[in-house]
Formats: structure tokens, C-alpha cells, sequence
């Protein structure tokens, strides 16, 4: 029987940073800015051979990539609800032998077999119950398989235009009861039925002023008419904020942030 999470972001429909191609763009900049701090931490996680790993969200499959390398898993799978992001991910020949599968991660069962592993990062801050989420990724996991999240504890920034770009995005998943630097909570849940948790880890990652400003502008793009923005925020300022964000991405301006990512890691427990 399929069991499904209470959620706005499932299906896609309410995703709020799109499956466009500009959507695609910027997760290669997310993926290249955060691959050496989700490396380690899959790379870490693994002690045993990895039959069969899963990427849940996939997208484009850039994370899918770091995934199946990391692991050096048997069969490394990506699932994503996104037919473009998925289209993007099969027509990549730069990632062969890998396998994407168009499916709704908040359902379960997922299609394919109990997992040696599953990997998650950048998801759960869309989805509107990640406690009942998690509890149901655990149940797709193989006796002794491991879950691993890696998602957003907080982002600090001391320059106004970045600052004031996160009071719009968080304004934006708020008013959708989603949560962008969800990192805390996560880390005070109890791990998941039938789980261990082994690992809550801090990371700190500290990315270039122009890929901040690329990854911000391009989500900007995505979501600047959504009308959770447009009722609370003018025209006027969300122009300046574009123009502000655009300068940082060229190198005209220069600003820093700081992310600090909330690494768990739990175990099935042998039953």
C-alpha cells in the first residue's frame, strides 16, 4: 500500500525554486559550491560495500553523480517527481551507468529495492512534515542501510543585499509552511523508527561571492512573481535586489556568507 506525506512540494507543484532550465543551472553551481562538504560526509558515512545507494530529490543528477562516486556503490539511483530535471539527468553522458526514476520521494514504497544507502540534501526545507518523511525513508532502507541528510542549519551574511535576499526566500517558503534553515530542527527529532542516529555534525561552507550571487539570482528569477513575494515586497525592491544580485555574480559587488550544514546520519537497526 502506498503511504504518502502531507506535503506541498511532492508532486513539484509547489517547489518554489522551479524545474526550469534555469532552475537546472543553478543546482550545478549548488552542486560544484557544496560538493566537497557532501563528499566527505557520504565518503565518511560508508563502511561496508554499497549495493544499491538512492538519491532522493535527484534533479539534473549532479548530486546522483557525487552520490554513485562516493559510495562506489554496485547501482546508484536517482529519484526526482521532475520530468525536465529527469530529461536533463538521461541526456547527460557525462554520468554513465547511472538510473533515474520519476517518483514522488514523500511515497512509499519507493521503486526500487530496500536500500544500502539514501542521501538527501536540499530537500526536506520544501516539504511542509519532514519528522513523517523520514520516518517512511527509514522503512525503505535494508537491514544496517543508512540515511544521510545534509541540509541547511542557518546562512550568515553581514552585507545588506544578501541579507535581504534571505528575508525574501524565507518569507517565501514560510508563507508555504516550508522551513529554509530547518538544520535545528532536524537535529532535536528522534531518529526515525527502527533507526540509530550515529552522526549530527555542524559544517561550515563558505562559498565564492560570485556563486553566491549566481545561486541567488537564478532563484530569484524562478520565484520573483509568486504571489507569496509580490503581496508583501514591491516591485521597486525586487528589481534593486535583482540588479543588487546581479552585480555580485559579475564581481561588481562584493558580499560573503557563510552556510552552516546540519550533517545526520542514521543506521537501520537489524531486526
Amino acid at each position: 500500500m502506498n503511504e504518502r506525506v502531507a506535503t506541498t512540494s511532492g508532486s513539484g507543484s509547489s517547489y518554489k525554486f522551479g524545474d526550469t532550465d534555469l532552475a537546472a543551472t543553478r543546482l550545478r553551481t549548488v552542486a560544484q559550491v557544496f560538493e566537497h562538504s557532501s563528499r566527505d560526509f557520504i565518503t565518511g558515512a560508508v563502511d561496508r560495500p554499497i549495493g544499491l545507494a538512492v538519491d532522493l530529490g535527484s534533479g539534473p543528477g549532479y548530486t546522483t553523480r557525487i552520490v554513485a562516486e562516493s559510495t562506489r556503490a554496485a547501482n546508484t539511483v536517482g529519484l526526482d517527481s521532475s520530468p525536465s530535471f529527469l530529461a536533463a539527468a538521461a541526456a547527460d553522458t557525462s554520468r554513465p551507468g547511472l538510473v533515474f526514476h520519476q517518483h514522488d520521494v514523500t511515497i512509499v514504497p519507493f521503486p526500487v529495492g530496500p536500500a544500502d544507502l539514501l542521501y538527501c540534501r536540499f530537500l526536506l526545507s520544501h516539504l511542509t512534515d519532514p519528522d513523517a518523511v523520514l520516518t517512511r525513508w527509514a522503512g525503505q532502507l535494508a537491514d544496517g542501510g543508512l540515511l544521510l541528510i545534509d541540509e541547511v542549519e542557518y546562512v550568515r551574511t553581514d552585507h545588506p543585499v544578501l541579507a535581504f535576499y534571505q528575508q525574501v526566500v524565507t518569507t517565501l517558503l514560510g508563507r508555504n509552511n516550508q522551513l529554509l534553515e530547518i538544520g535545528s530542527t532536524l537535529a532535536r527529532m528522534s531518529a526515525p523508527p527502527r533507526t540509530e542516529r550515529l552522526e549530527s555534525a555542524l559544517v561550515t561552507v563558505r562559498p565564492a561571492a560570485r556563486d553566491i550571487g549566481t545561486m541567488f539570482l537564478l532563484n530569484l528569477s524562478t520565484w520573483r512573481r509568486d504571489t507569496s513575494i509580490t503581496e508583501i515586497f514591491s516591485s521597486v525592491d525586487l528589481d534593486r535586489l535583482e540588479a543588487d544580485l546581479s552585480d555580485v555574480a559579475e564581481g561588481r559587488l562584493v558580499a560573503s556568507a557563510e552556510w552552516g550544514m546540519r550533517q545526520i546520519l542514521y543506521r537501520r537497526v537489524h531486526e
